[in-house]
């Protein structure tokens, strides 16, 4: 064989070995590099109609004094698969995290996907009550599963920082209650890396 010919055969060899070692690592990258999830539970409400004003727009009721809730298990949702399917763990027990209007905050590094569900286990919820101290409740179901906001997907990828915003609304007249396991009605919002509302 001619020497300029294996020399060509050569350089097609490393220049295909370079290509798929590039393509090889774009994919281990997009796969396997975790990314971080930044994680956002704030509480909105319970709301009451002010008693002054009938026509006034509800208020925060102010004899919800504190609300505690223990997050057993936060898990996201890959989308594409079956609701029976896909569920993947972000983290495990939270403690008993006091909920405010402002929010808790949690970061979970995770492998890369799209995920277009949030799932929250609810192990017990205590809530302060004006004139009556602390009462422990169950949630109804063992927790909930928020709608995305707009079906927007949430994406993790490594090298980006994402946040997904979960806020949830308990009903003053189930807590004043105490006769049964809470409703929570929550929704969630993915917001990108830069903190922009998609």
């Amino acid at each position: 064989m001619p020497l300029g010919l294996s020399n060509r055969i050569l350089a097609v060899i490393i220049v295909l070995v370079v290509v798929f070692s590039s393509l090889l690592g774009i994919w281990y990258y997009e796969t396997y590099v975790p990314g971080t999830l930044y994680l956002q539970v704030f509480r909105s409400g319970p709301w009451v109609p002010d008693p002054d004003c009938s026509t006034c727009a509800w208020g925060a009721d102010p004899t919800i004094l504190q609300i505690y809730v223990n997050f057993s298990r936060i898990d996201l949702h890959s989308a594409g698969d079956s609701s029976q399917t896909g569920w993947r763990n972000v983290m495990g027990s939270t403690g008993l995290t006091r909920l405010d209007y402002s929010t808790s905050r949690w970061s979970a590094r995770m492998l890369p996907g799209i995920f277009d569900s949030v799932r929250l286990n609810v192990s017990s919820v205590w809530i302060n009550i004006q004139n009556v101290g602390n009462v422990s409740y169950s949630m109804a179901g063992g927790g909930f599963v928020p709608p995305f906001d707009r079906g927007v997907e949430l994406r993790v990828q490594p090298g980006q920082y994402p946040h997904m915003w979960v806020s949830l609304t308990f009903l003053s007249s189930e807590i004043k209650a105490r006769n049964g396991p809470l409703h929570v009605s929550a929704y969630a919002v993915p917001v990108f890396g830069n903190g922009a509302y998609p």
